[in-house]
């Protein structure tokens, strides 16, 4: 991969935009397939019944897993038939599935009696640790691209329409010095910005290339479109790009960074959230809670314990992907932390709708009293002078700010954020602020708003 990856960025431009647009064409293929459309319709028809459906997509799941050996074997040493295996027991049959238990022997939950021409391996981005190699259908994949596209009609915008991505894709070589900053992708409408180029210099840069390009909606981490609306908002800068939507993925997505978004590009924003594992997809709706659709995951939010927390509560988030039967996981420990709605479907026994998405089990802050805190972004919610924030926990009571400021930031507005930690973490909690030009990113481009170096394993 490395060796191709330095013949693309050996190439001109253009050329690099021919290779990445032929690129393209592979994806739409893989994407957009037969069982893409099929399943779309499907869902948009209205014709699913939740629950039934649910349990016939289990009930074939499992009939999957048992072409694993890790299921197989599980299952052999359990007293009830599989048959009687249903949406009410599942908990009980299926022990919590962690991450590391898959990294240790990822072939032992491949299914082996599919052909090799009918899947494909993903990766994860390793932003736990080791990166995940997954097996998927090439169905599984159609399916979950289909869920994707519901989720973008949902807010009035197509898969198909022009768009611009700012991920962590190295489509423009680290070393480049002058634009652009970007390269094209013609067989899926996108344009592919770079987030690893995105400074005070080259944001005007950028702006120019979204006003020619004027895609319907951008596609984005939320640390690298917030980058730009702070650029916009702080120096009062006047764009011609005209949004429908800003969808937002793969970071934790801030209250202030929303607003400032919407500020900036005088549209909504909408943030997404899934993984490559296809464990579960949520997707934010207008009225800004996430919902899980039944028919893509059976998704649970356990407490410490694993006992299922109450509506309203935060807990680490299981899920049973209902669509990848190349490589079953059920009950899997995604390693994240969700609070849950208060509202839920009233008789369906698992989780449905989510109220925010608050990060990593290990990079939620413990305060001193031993609490968990996540969603520490109202603590920037109306601080002038801000544009890119980081909190790192180095221990149990000291906390570091990592902070990129403008023109407006004043003593007074490290001593708001300092009181506004403090209220929420502890009087006793130390606060430090560290003063960056730009906060570096971690190695997959992705931006981590909250840190923390106490340890994996900490109560």
């Amino acid at each position: 991969m490395a060796g191709i990856l330095s013949i693309y960025h050996s190439l001109p431009p253009l050329f690099q935009d021919v290779v990445l647009s032929v690129y393209g064409l592979q994806l739409r293929h893989l994407r957009y397939g037969r069982s893409f459309r099929e399943e779309l319709e499907w869902l948009e028809d209205g014709k699913p019944d939740p629950m039934a459906d649910q349990m016939r997509r289990l009930g074939a799941l499992i009939s999957a897993a048992l072409q694993t050996s890790h299921y197989r074997k599980l299952l052999n040493d359990k007293s009830i038939p599989v048959s009687e295996i249903n949406l009410n027991n599942l908990s009980s049959v299926f022990p919590v599935l962690e991450k590391g238990t898959i990294k240790n022997r990822p072939s032992a939950f491949h299914n082996h009696s599919l052909s090799k021409t009918n899947t494909v391996t993903l990766n994860t981005s390793g932003t736990s640790g080791t990166p995940l190699n997954v097996l998927a259908t090439k169905q599984s994949v159609r399916q979950n691209y289909a869920f994707f596209n519901l989720f973008l009609h949902s807010i009035g915008v197509d898969e198909f329409n022009r768009s611009a991505t700012f991920a962590g894709r190295l489509i423009v070589p680290e070393s480049t010095k002058k634009p652009p900053y970007w390269r094209k992708n013609y067989a899926m409408n996108t344009l592919l910005c770079s987030s690893y180029h995105l400074n005070a210099g080259t944001i005007p840069i950028y702006i120019k290339a979204l006003e020619r390009w004027q895609p319907v909606y951008i596609d984005s981490y939320p640390s690298a479109i917030y980058e730009i609306a702070s650029f916009i908002n702080t120096n009062k800068t006047k764009h011609g790009i005209q949004l429908k939507a800003v969808v937002t993925s793969s970071e934790t997505l801030g209250e202030h960074q929303r607003e400032a978004i919407e500020e900036a590009f005088q549209c909504p924003v909408y943030d997404q959230y899934g993984c490559a594992e296809m464990a579960v997809m949520a997707y934010q709706q207008k009225d800004g809670r996430y919902f899980i659709p039944p028919l893509y995951s059976i998704a649970e939010v356990l407490d410490d314990n694993d006992k299922p927390v109450k509506p309203g509560e935060s807990g680490h988030l299981v899920c049973t992907g209902l669509l990848n039967q190349a490589m079953p996981l059920i009950q899997y420990r995604i390693g994240d932390i969700v609070k849950t709605s208060k509202e839920q479907i009233e008789g369906y026994p698992f989780i449905t709708f989510l109220d925010s998405i608050e990060g990593r089990n290990d990079d939620v802050i413990i305060s001193n009293s031993g609490f968990r805190v996540g969603r520490l972004d109202p603590v920037f919610k109306g601080v002038k002078g801000v544009s890119e924030t980081q909190i790192v926990q180095k221990s149990l009571t000291l906390l570091v700010v990592n902070i990129v400021v403008s023109d407006e930031y004043t003593k007074d507005t490290e001593d708001q954020i300092r009181r506004a930690l403090q209220a929420r973490l502890g009087a006793a909690m130390e606060i430090k602020f560290e003063y960056f030009e730009h906060i570096p990113k971690e190695k997959n481009g992705k931006f981590k708003a909250v840190r923390s170096e106490l340890g994996r394993h900490f109560p």
